[in-house]
């Protein structure tokens, strides 16, 4: 009898585990400029949100001061120039995917927002890992390089301008919302 009610237990726990929870992970940052307008949209949802940023960045001051939940990881900047903190920073990311691997595995959100930046990218792969829906959105009028990485793992590409879309690979305007600018 113990080992039934034990096992019905141990299955219940594991199937809301593996369930969603209400909550939305926001992913971005490097400057402030990805992170205020992705504030203002979390302060907004009427639901809990944590964010996803780099553990050193301006975006943990800003979420905290927000009143936001915030998770940190390792990230490396995206250069396209020759540098040799390239090789470091490829490490980085790499750990910052593992990061938010976990981060996403344990806290189980409803969908992950990104609002751009480097530190988003290792976020966005993680949820693609994991099946957790994910949206970018991108505020200039030229989609920057995470944006632009972003949009192979995201389901959906939101743009504040019909103009970026000339920017966008062919493949990804088909998943691309103009909705302007939070």
């Amino acid at each position: 009898m113990a080992k039934t009610v034990t096992s019905t237990a141990a299955s219940a726990a594991a199937s809301t585990a593996d369930r969603p929870s209400d909550a939305i992970a926001f992913a971005g940052g490097g400057t402030a400029g990805h992170v205020f307008p992705g504030i203002a949209i979390a302060q907004e949802l009427g639901r809990r949100v944590f964010w996803i940023g780099s553990s050193g960045g301006v975006e943990r001051e800003l979420a905290v001061e927000a009143g936001l939940e915030f998770r940190g990881i390792p990230a490396g900047k995206l250069r396209r120039y020759i540098s040799l903190r390239n090789l470091s920073d490829v490490a980085r990311t790499l750990a910052g995917i593992i990061a938010s691997f976990r981060i996403l595995r344990r806290d189980r959100p409803a969908m992950l927002f990104s609002k751009g930046g480097f530190v988003s990218v290792p976020p966005v792969i993680a949820a693609r890992l994991l099946g957790i829906p994910s949206w970018t959105h991108e505020s200039d009028f030229d989609p920057g390089l995470a944006t632009r990485i972003n949009a192979i793992f995201c389901e959906k590409v939101l743009l504040s301008f019909p103009q970026t879309l000339d920017y966008l690979p062919p493949r990804y305007r088909e998943k691309a919302v103009v909705t302007g600018n939070p």
